[in-house]
């Protein structure tokens, strides 16, 4: 499964907002420092798809920069 996530670090409130398009966009406490954010990603993705701690090695994050 490939989804569309754009990521937002500090943040007031840790949440998950989905677009019509099946896009996310995650809202993080955590700094974008020393891989924080990417644990934080992937800790709140593997409880919304309830993925259990063995398993949280195969999700995977590719970086990209978009700009509009």
């Amino acid at each position: 499964m490939k989804i569309q996530i754009t990521v937002k670090p500090n943040s007031k409130k840790p949440r998950i907002l989905e677009a019509e398009d099946g896009s996310l966009v995650v809202y993080l406490k955590s700094l974008p420092v020393d891989g924080k954010v990417n644990q934080e990603l992937i800790t709140i993705l593997a409880k919304k798809y309830q993925v259990t701690k063995k398993n949280q090695k195969k999700i995977w994050c590719q970086r990209s920069q978009k700009t509009a």
